[in-house]
């Protein structure tokens, strides 16, 4: 795993979706709605479901990350994991996406004292799968595919 700087997400995510504003993107401020306004304005369906357990913190980790991940069967590859936590530092995970179960339940965990699913906004991006997991802080989430 390493990280990479705000400039550079910035720059990956004008790439990837350049009808977006670069202007849009110039301060610490990719969240969930970042990536609702990409959707709408590419037209893409965000189909959002509720994840009370997130506000509720009734759910183990393991069984939210059954949840959002059950009905997931990505492919190796770039990964990149967008949290509040790493908006404070101005630095992104990437990683191989084979390492994703692991972030999740160890090195997020380990590093903050927290689980990863809670409420707070968190984005996981499969750049070469062109897939965007974006959960909620007030407790839904969408998978969103831009092929």
């Amino acid at each position: 795993m390493e990280f990479i700087s705000y400039p550079d997400l910035r720059v990956l995510i004008h790439e990837t979706f350049p009808s977006y504003p670069l202007d849009r993107l110039n301060r610490y401020n990719i969240t969930p709605a970042t990536f609702e306004k990409i959707a709408e304005l590419y037209n893409l369906p965000l189909p959002y479901k509720e994840l009370p357990e997130l506000l509720a913190f009734k759910e183990a980790t393991e069984k939210l990350y059954t949840k959002l991940f059950g009905e997931f069967s990505g492919e190796d590859g770039k990964l990149i994991v967008i949290t509040d936590e790493f908006i404070k530092e101005k630095r992104f995970a990437v990683m191989d996406s084979n390492y994703h179960y692991t972030f999740v339940h160890e090195y997020y965990p380990e590093t903050y004292g927290m689980s990863l699913f809670q409420p707070l906004d968190v984005l996981i991006w499969y750049v070469d799968q062109k897939l965007l997991l974006l959960v909620h802080h007030e407790g839904y989430y969408a998978w969103l595919s831009y092929n």
